[in-house]
């Protein structure tokens, strides 16, 4: 009997316009899928348009595609990499607060209280790439006018009452079990020593943006490829747009 699973898979396309990175992932997804001889469908695919900088803690430089293949090849083939002292566990939302930020890193690593701080790497020549992705505001809550009640023999009302009630719950459900498809208005590629610094920065470039106060989601560096190339990692340089496509697949 065959198994269904639902799945999340993320990939940045770099190069081309929005539809071509559409399309280069789909068919990346599909790809994927024949490899591991599973048929997939997909449900959703989410695109986040993806500034051409990488910010880092000595400023902002153009992505360098070959370079970053070649810095991702090197930490794959580092024998340790410690994921706890980069900090993906921390809630940086709650921790890097665009009201109060503070003056420099050294600052920021004083101003943690302990517990956080003793678990990251404070090391500067040990640096991670994170993906931090600005989320779009949550849509405020619908506004229904006074109408009479509805006669229970009005069969068609109460159909689409409950195919947008059926919508909405399926909705929450895959935003529940995929975060990673939650709308998000930008993402970047930031180079820092753990996740908080790498919010801070964030906080710090956006701070005079309308994005200043947007909750924020850092992720690790996915797959990359060119909207051109066949196979995902053999990464050229390019000044296009890029973006991050989110997807979840049944198995």
């Amino acid at each position: 009997m065959p198994q269904i699973s639902d799945s999340c898979l993320s990939l940045i396309v770099h190069g081309g316009d929005l539809e071509a990175a559409r399309r280069r992932f789909e068919a990346w997804v599909i790809q994927f899928g024949e490899s591991n001889q599973t048929t997939i469908t997909l449900n959703k695919v989410i695109a986040t348009p993806l500034m051409e900088q990488t910010i880092t803690e000595s400023g902002s430089v153009l992505i360098d595609w070959s370079k970053l293949a070649e810095l991702m090849q090197s930490s794959n083939e580092d024998i340790a990499v410690d994921d706890f002292e980069q900090g993906y566990w921390a809630d940086v939302n709650q921790i890097v607060t665009p009201r109060k930020l503070s003056s420099d890193v050294s600052s920021l690593h004083r101003d943690l209280p302990e517990d956080i701080s003793s678990g990251l790497n404070w090391a500067a020549e040990k640096q991670f790439c994170f993906l931090i992705s600005a989320l779009s505001p949550p849509p405020p809550p619908p506004e229904y006018a006074d109408e009479p009640e509805a006669d229970p023999a009005d069969s068609t009302e109460t159909d689409d009452g409950d195919a947008y009630e059926s919508e909405m719950e399926n909705g929450d459900r895959m935003g529940a079990n995929f975060p990673e498809l939650v709308d998000k208005e930008v993402a970047a590629l930031i180079q820092a020593r753990n996740s908080v610094v790498a919010a801070w920065l964030w906080r710090r470039y956006a701070a005079n943006t309308p994005l200043a106060s947007n909750q924020i989601r850092v992720d690790p560096l996915c797959l990359f490829c060119s909207a051109q190339e066949p196979a995902p990692g053999n990464a050229t340089n390019s000044e296009s747009q890029s973006h991050t496509v989110n997807n979840p697949e049944p198995a």
